[in-house]
């Protein structure tokens, strides 16, 4: 089970651990089997659908602390995707058992409901959770609309991040239900009561620091651009000049930037070495409906806004020999730290750079990597497919001989790396020697 999985299917554990010890609904007390079962199936997807909601507005406010849990923040949208997805089929269950009945009961006939002569509710207290079954009810429209969006790859990331603002709000709905639906499920007061309210404070927490445009405030600096040039096959080379503190990066780390010309952050890898305090680099390639645009829109000392630096795609581990896979644009995080290795001296690792491009164009950039490569003792490997070449681990095997004691780190498109990973194991890899970075940020 991979570390995604563990998450998401851990959270709805714990969620079920405490409708388990709830105490059984008042209004199920003496009612026929159906409405047992449909007043439990109710809970158990709400219970579990909040807890879900609220994993994913604390990943997506990018706190520090949360990044050596999930393994980087690249991990952590990971997680946050796929607890979005799970959140996609609880909230429909949820909705589905509340109105199913209620939308039937001309066509099937269902045995009459008996309330519970000792369940008694103040009047403040049903006004107050019919208001909030009245908010929550049209949000779970709008939730399941934008969770179908979110999934929609073809929707332009513009679009996406514009919709996805909208959901700090609809959470804030969801735990005003979640809070005062307790009086009518009679859990105030029991453990699971107490869950319920702290995964509502929490997540209501962090749905404010989004919507109050606060994440990763403590972990932004101010730079302006420096200088810029098109290489090769669409590739933007980016310069900018630090104008406050340090950025206190490391190779292989990623940060979030933003432009004068337009303020949504954007994430891209750092191609200089930790010791460029003053000056940051990074190779951007023109792929998407934002980087196409660059180019014509950047203007020499325009000022841009640093957050981070994020990422935990490190260097420092113990194998005698490391083998970097760069796919494409892949190649960035590798040169900060073929920039690092240059300038401090060489690893005590033997280490093997593999570039794999479509044309001989797309490996121009940078146009100094092979002296780079001399200089920090790595050996460089250009492969292309358009002559045929294809990167296996079975020509990985041939190369380097044996794979023991050998870390694959890797940076590209993630059909590649898929691709990589199989002939891996098929060569007997141990694949918890394989470090990748995803940049897939939705």
């Amino acid at each position: 089970m991979n570390r995604t999985s563990k998450w998401v299917l851990g959270t709805m554990l714990i969620a079920l651990a405490f409708y388990v010890i709830a105490p059984q609904g008042p209004s199920a007390i003496g009612s026929p089997a159906f409405w047992v079962y449909r007043h439990e199936l109710v809970l158990v997807s709400g219970v579990v659908s909040l807890a879900l909601m609220t994993l994913c507005v604390i990943l997506a406010v990018r706190l520090k602390w949360m990044e050596p849990l999930t393994r980087g923040l690249d991990k952590s949208y990971a997680i946050h995707k796929w607890a979005g997805i799970a959140v996609t089929f609880t909230v429909t269950v949820h909705w589905l058992a509340e109105k199913f009945p209620k939308w039937t009961r001309d066509i099937f006939s269902y045995p009459p409901k008996m309330k519970n002569p000792n369940f008694h509710v103040l009047p403040w207290q049903k006004d107050i959770y019919h208001l909030g079954n009245t908010l929550v009810e049209n949000a779970i429209y709008v939730i399941l609309l934008l969770l179908i969006i979110a999934l929609f790859k073809r929707v332009p990331y513009r679009t996406f991040r514009a919709t996805h603002k909208v959901f700090p709000i609809l959470f804030l709905i969801a735990a005003f239900h979640s809070v005062t639906i307790l009086y009518k499920a009679d859990w105030m007061g029991t453990p699971t009561g107490y869950a319920v309210i702290l995964l509502s404070v929490v997540g209501s927490l962090a749905a404010l620091v989004s919507l109050g445009q606060q994440i990763g405030a403590n972990r932004k600096i101010s730079a302006e651009v420096a200088k810029f040039d098109v290489q090769g096959p669409g590739i933007v080379d980016l310069w900018l000049k630090n104008t406050t503190r340090p950025l206190g990066h490391t190779a292989g780390q990623f940060v979030f930037l933003s432009f004068a010309h337009d303020s949504e952050p954007h994430p891209f890898s750092l191609a200089s070495a930790p010791q460029d305090t003053d000056t940051l680099r990074f190779g951007i390639k023109t792929n998407g409906d934002f980087t196409d645009r660059l180019p014509e829109r950047l203007r020499v000392g325009e000022a841009v806004r640093i957050e981070g630096p994020y990422g935990h795609f490190s260097f420092d581990l113990p194998h005698g020999r490391q083998v970097w896979v760069a796919g494409g644009i892949g190649i960035t995080p590798f040169l900060s730290r073929l920039d690092e290795l240059a300038r401090t001296g060489r690893s005590s690792a033997e280490i093997d750079l593999w570039y794999c491009c479509r044309e001989a164009s797309g490996a121009a950039y940078p146009d100094n990597l092979k002296e780079l490569c001399q200089a920090a003792g790595v050996t460089l490997h250009v492969v292309l497919s358009s002559t045929g070449e294809r990167l296996t681990g079975e020509r990985l095997k041939e190369v380097h001989g044996s794979l023991e004691d050998t870390a694959i780190l890797f940076c590209g498109p993630a059909a590649f790396r898929t691709c990589l990973l199989d002939s891996l194991k098929a060569q007997g890899f141990d694949t918890r020697a394989f470090h990748s970075d995803s940049f897939d940020m939705r």
